[in-house]
C-alpha cells in the first residue's frame, strides 16, 4: 500500500509544495492507484451490491425497520459522498463504521422480518 505517495512523485507539479501527500483525496481513485483495477472492481463490486440491497431494504419494510434501513443507506451514502474529496475510510474512525452499515445493509436484505412488527 501506500503506492500513491511514490507514483505521486513522479507526475506532480512544478512548484507543487506537498511531495509526499498522503492520499489521492478520492476513495475510488486512492483505492484503484494503491490496489490496482481488482481491488477497485471489488471495492465498487460490494457498494453497488450494498446499494441494490438497501434499495430493496427501504422498500420492502415499513415502520421503524424502514426509518432503520433509510437511516443506515443514507449514513453509508454522506460517507461516499465525502470520499469523494477525502479518503477517511482509512480512518480508524470513519472505516469501522462505513463497513458496519455495509454489514448491516447486506444482513438486513436476508434478514426477513415480518410487516409491522417493528411499527
Amino acid at each position: 500500500m501506500d503506492n500513491y505517495s511514490i507514483v505521486y512523485e513522479k507526475y506532480m507539479l512544478k512548484g507543487a509544495e506537498i511531495s509526499h501527500p498522503a492520499s489521492a483525496h478520492n476513495i475510488f481513485l486512492n483505492i484503484w492507484v494503491e490496489g490496482g483495477l481488482l481491488a477497485l472492481l471489488s471495492f465498487t463490486g460490494i457498494v453497488v451490491i450494498t446499494f441494490v440491497k438497501g434499495f430493496r431494504l427501504i422498500r420492502s419494510f415499513s415502520g421503524l425497520a424502514r426509518a432503520v434501513a433509510i437511516a443506515s443507506f443514507s449514513a453509508l451514502l454522506g460517507i461516499l459522498i465525502h470520499n469523494q474529496v477525502d479518503c477517511t475510510l482509512y480512518s480508524m474512525h470513519v472505516g469501522p463504521v462505513f463497513w458496519l452499515l455495509v454489514g448491516m445493509i447486506i444482513y438486513g436484505d436476508k434478514f426477513s422480518i415480518k410487516q409491522g412488527q417493528f411499527s
